[in-house]
């Protein structure tokens, strides 16, 4: 609850089917317009914010070590660049505003050059096309897909009027 007596709202889901990480923040009294996005990445990377987008591009590593796992030298907290030229990866993140400033929807999209010849511009089409079809719509395709694969069997084990509260140890 915010000092004003307003109630924050989150809302987080992946979305397989539209390829975006969704981030809803509602409030039951506006006063999200100050809302402000930010992205860091421990790759070797360049982070540029433009208005309500943020996007990093990285080198992609070859490989990703725990720190004590491996005893090759590393870059960074054990992230490995062994190819050259190496990879490329983006992420670029969208804020899109409610008119009301009840709300904000944080879209985020990734993709690397092993998936498309410019990922920022693949990413932009992903998010454009995210957009597009709003929070509402995005969350009923999300649930609709991963109720497609995950509510094909149910399991019921005994009848629902035995005690409750006995151990199963």
């Amino acid at each position: 609850e915010a000092a004003d007596g307003s109630l924050l709202t989150r809302r987080y889901f992946s979305s397989s089917v539209d390829q975006v990480i969704v981030v809803r923040a509602e409030t039951s009294g506006g006063g999200l317009h100050g809302f402000a996005l930010a992205l860091y990445s421990k790759l070797r990377s360049v982070v540029t914010l433009d208005n309500d987008e943020a996007v990093v591009v990285a080198d992609a590593p070859s490989s990703v070590v725990w720190p004590g796992v491996d005893d090759r030298v590393a870059f960074g907290e054990g992230i490995f660049y062994d190819e050259a030229p190496p990879r490329r990866c983006a992420t670029v993140a969208r804020i899109v505003r409610d008119a009301s400033g009840d709300s904000v929807t944080v879209l985020v999209a990734t993709a690397t050059t092993d998936s498309a010849a410019d990922p920022v511009a693949h990413c932009g089409a992903v998010l454009d096309r995210a957009a597009a079809l709003g929070f509402d719509a995005l969350q009923k395709r999300h649930i609709e897909a991963h109720h497609a694969l995950f509510s094909r069997v149910s399991l019921r084990l005994g009848a629902d009027d035995g005690p409750t509260y006995l151990p199963t140890n």
